[in-house]
């Protein structure tokens, strides 16, 4: 697997998995992630509101199987089936993201915590990188 990197085009990025970003930038992002074959999974904020609606949305949004678990732990392991399935890199794109922290900030914490340590997990198979668009971020 060869590392891509992104902040060659994408400048404001800052190195690690997760980057917070305005939600103007989304465009512009997924038009890079896109040319260099990252496969592409969106969140909508406006759907992970709690933790159920959360865990939903990762599961809808990511593609995982019905089987899913619908917990944090379960998270980590769908995000390794997705990267097995055919994904050396994968860029999630979580849109609204203020909502879903607005919504539960501790819901919120413990989904990127949970795809963070899955982005960690398949490191040596897969470059897996988070985008949080936010109308507040900066």
């Amino acid at each position: 697997m060869q590392w891509i990197d992104l902040a060659a085009e994408l400048p404001e990025l800052r190195g690690g998995h997760v980057h917070v970003l305005p939600s103007g930038r989304a465009a512009r992002v997924r038009s890079v992630v896109s040319a260099h074959h990252f496969r592409c999974f969106t969140l909508d904020g406006d759907r992970a509101i709690d933790e159920a609606a959360c865990l939903a949305e990762l599961s809808r949004g990511l593609g995982f199987p019905k089987t899913f678990g619908h917990n944090w732990d379960a998270v980590v392991d769908s995000l390794g089936d997705v990267v097995a399935e055919g994904g050396a890199h994968i860029a999630i794109l979580w849109t609204a993201a203020e909502r879903s922290a607005a919504a539960s900030l501790s819901t919120f914490v413990r989904a990127l915590l949970a795809l963070e340590a899955a982005a960690r997990d398949v490191g040596d198979q897969a470059q897996v990188e988070i985008f949080l668009f936010a109308d507040t971020a900066s």
